[in-house]
């Protein structure tokens, strides 16, 4: 009985084996002749049209582009595994229904893979935009700016919302590289995203502050801090003063740097979770080894980029929490910003970032997360750390905390905003263009008609 139920199974993948190989060799003739003669409807055996399958699956990523500015889409889902024509690399496949598709004939199939992971990418595949995220960059940079504007003061803990911002960065960083691999454009569209805000602050830096403080070297300090060198600047020199804000960019710029090369020795491990945390663990324990050096421990990406290795872990490990692990983060990162002393910081950091692994995991259960006005601060966030610090030099100076704080937060909400919709949106503006340009080069080598002649305009 068994055997019998198996036969229509077994003589169908035999026709269709039949059909697949004349189709791939290239008899096309034979192919339709088989079709026609056995007088195969395709609405009847649709699993027998090849060419017809090929055909929708055209149709349908035609659609698919049409909602690819939504990453959110629901057709999106229809590619969570790679679509035939790309694991088909090595065919010429004649699209009758919706023009024709070429792929070049020596692409192999690892190549073919590299060019999902592309289009996965571009229609929005496994990452898309999570408001709740920018909620949270709101939250740690609050908490940064509250701990400037006093640093004795109610939030003596705040400095912790920058181990936030590390393990989130590297959390999101990771995500790009593995999704799309292209150190070219990922290192362009980096400095399109932080140069153009960086640069404005710099400028004005060095316009105003000699006025402010007379007779210190300001345009050394900001060759040091557009050069992301303030970390060890800072660390072994006491340089920047005034800028020593920047210590964290010149961090995440270095793990810019480094951590691509690190993704390539992790993907040759079948564990990459282990050794990432097996890292997590050594620089720890080498933070801790500094921990009578206050400055040492603290100000160095050898001493502080551990976030950036839990942030990356968090990515590989495909954690998602609860709202209960949501608000014991919550808990645990808010005790720390009202109780953790700057001079033992090196202790309180891995409790933070520990904590900032369970919002980030668990952040879509937060739903106060995506209030529109924290969603905007987070994205102003970056702009909003820059501008900062100086003014809290001067403010906390004068006037009492809560003062302090709001003037602050005010001014440099304000300058996030012109600085947003000024040198960021030219930022954008040139991301855009960037990845404007590798879509017609992924179409281009797809053969897509479309890109084809938007390579030549």
């Amino acid at each position: 009985m068994k055997s019998y139920r198996a036969t229509p199974f077994i003589v169908a993948s035999s026709v269709f084996g039949l059909l697949a190989v004349l189709f791939v060799t290239g008899h096309r003739d034979a192919y339709h002749a088989i079709l026609h003669g056995w007088g195969v409807d395709s609405f009847v055996f649709p699993f027998l049209d090849i060419e017809g399958m090929l055909s929708s699956i055209r149709c349908l990523r035609l659609g698919i582009d049409v909602f690819a500015t939504n990453p959110c889409d629901v057709l999106g889902r229809v590619f969570d595994y790679p679509p035939i024509w790309l694991l088909l690399a090595n065919m010429q496949l004649l699209l009758s229904d919706c023009g024709t598709l070429e792929l070049p004939s020596a692409i192999p199939l690892h190549r073919a893979v590299r060019l999902w992971s592309i289009y996965r990418a571009r229609i929005g595949g496994y990452v898309s935009y999570r408001p709740e995220l920018d909620g949270l960059r709101a939250l740690a940079v609050l908490a940064v700016v509250l701990f400037h504007s006093a640093p004795q003061g109610p939030v003596v803990g705040g400095f912790l919302g920058v181990d936030l911002f590390f393990v989130l960065s590297s959390f999101l960083i990771t995500s790009i590289l593995v999704r799309q691999p292209d150190l070219r454009r990922f290192y362009l569209r980096r400095a399109a995203r932080l140069m153009p805000a960086l640069g404005l602050f710099l400028l004005v830096y060095v316009a105003i502050a000699p006025s402010v403080w007379p007779g210190h070297p300001h345009g050394r300090d900001a060759l040091l801090a557009g050069l992301y060198l303030s970390d060890y600047s800072y660390a072994l020199t006491a340089t920047p003063l005034y800028l020593r804000h920047t210590w964290s960019l010149a961090i995440e710029e270095q793990f810019y740097l480094l951590w691509p090369l690190a993704l390539l020795l992790l993907s040759r491990t079948r564990k990459p979770i282990l050794w990432l945390g097996a890292a997590w663990i050594a620089f720890t324990i080498w933070r801790t080894m500094h921990a009578d050096q206050q400055v040492q421990s603290y100000y160095r990406l050898d001493t502080h980029g551990t976030g950036l290795i839990l942030g990356a872990m968090l990515f590989f490990s495909g954690w998602r929490g609860s709202a209960v692990t949501a608000w014991a983060g919550i808990v645990i990162f808010g005790v720390l910003s009202f109780t953790a002393q700057f001079a033992a910081a090196w202790s309180a950091i891995p409790l933070a970032e520990l904590a900032a692994a369970l919002l980030i995991g668990s952040a879509a259960s937060l739903r106060f997360l995506t209030n529109p006005a924290l969603v905007w601060l987070g994205k102003w966030s970056y702009a909003i750390y820059l501008w900062h610090f100086p003014v809290s030099l001067i403010t906390r100076e004068h006037l009492p905390f809560f003062a302090s704080a709001a003037v602050t937060l005010g001014f440099a909400v304000v300058a996030a905003a012109i600085s947003w919709a000024t040198v960021e949106a030219w930022g954008r503006t040139l991301r855009d263009r960037i990845e404007a340009r590798r879509r017609i080069e992924v179409g281009v080598l797809a053969g897509d008609p479309v890109s084809r002649k938007n390579a030549r305009a």
